[in-house]
C-alpha cells in the first residue's frame, strides 16, 4: 500500500489526491480502502475508509465464519527528508508519528495494520442468535437439541439475588 508522494509534497497546502486499494492483505485480512491524501503544512494527511474481511472463529460455537468490518481513520504522515533540498529533517517530538520515507514513499499499510488491531473482535460471534456449545456435553446447540439438564445457579450468588429481589419489591 505504498504511494509515491514526491509530486504532492511539492504542491501547495491543500492539494489533494485520491487512491484506492483493492484486494490487499494485511494481518490475514483482505482489505479494500479508499484514501484521500491532502498536503498539509508539515506533511500529508491521509483520510481513509476501509472494509476488511477475515476468517474468524465464533467464540460460542467454535465454527469458522467470514467477518466483515468497516473502519475509517485520518493520520498525518511526516517526511524525514526535505523535498526541495534533500536534507534530512530534524526528528519530530513523537516517536509514534507515521513517516514518509527518504524515497518519498508513504505506506498506508502501517496505519491500516494499526487500525485493524484496534478493531479486532474480542469475542467474535457468527450470528446474533448463535446458541453456542452445551457446557456439559459439548454439543452444538445450533444444530442439535441438547438433552442435558440445565445447570443450577451457583449458590454463592444466592445472597445477592435475595438482596436484589427484596430491593426491587420496595
Amino acid at each position: 500500500m505504498l504511494i509515491n508522494v514526491s509530486a504532492l509534497m511539492q504542491e501547495n497546502i491543500g492539494a489533494r489526491r485520491a487512491y484506492g486499494f483493492t484486494g490487499e492483505t494485511v494481518n490475514d485480512a483482505a482489505i479494500n480502502c479508499d484514501a484521500e491524501l491532502m498536503r498539509t503544512d508539515a506533511g500529508i494527511l491521509v483520510s481513509a475508509s476501509c472494509v476488511s474481511e477475515r476468517d474468524e472463529t465464533c467464540s460460542l460455537c467454535l465454527k469458522r465464519y467470514r467477518e466483515t468490518q468497516e473502519f475509517s481513520f485520518a493520520e498525518e504522515y511526516f517526511p524525514v527528508i526535505d523535498i526541495t533540498t534533500g536534507k534530512r529533517l530534524p526528528p519530530r517530538d513523537s516517536s509514534e508519528d507515521l513517516s514518509i520515507s527518504q524515497q518519498h514513499l508513504l505506506d498506508v499499510g502501517d496505519a491500516v495494520r494499526q487500525y485493524l488491531i484496534l478493531h479486532e473482535l474480542q469475542n467474535p460471534v457468527c450470528a446474533p442468535n448463535c446458541a453456542g456449545l452445551c457446557p456439559q456435553c459439548g454439543a452444538d446447540r445450533n444444530t442439535v437439541s441438547c438433552t442435558c439438564p440445565s445447570e443450577p445457579a451457583r449458590s454463592e450468588w444466592a445472597a445477592l439475588r435475595e438482596i436484589w429481589a427484596s430491593r426491587s419489591q420496595t
